[in-house]
């Protein structure tokens, strides 16, 4: 008797439908997020140019 992986059994995930990022602009995205972070980290100590 052939026993199956517990992964086999579950339905294959498609892709979610929506627009599809490019892996630049999504590097990009993610840089933009890290910077406006620190940005909002930073200003309430007065460390940000106004």
């Amino acid at each position: 008797m052939k026993v199956l992986p517990l992964l086999s059994l579950l339905p294959r995930l498609t892709r979610p439908p929506g627009p599809r990022l490019s892996p630049a602009l999504l590097g990009a995205t993610v840089l933009e997020l890290v910077v406006l972070t620190g940005h909002l980290a930073t200003y309430p100590f007065g460390l940000t140019q106004e």
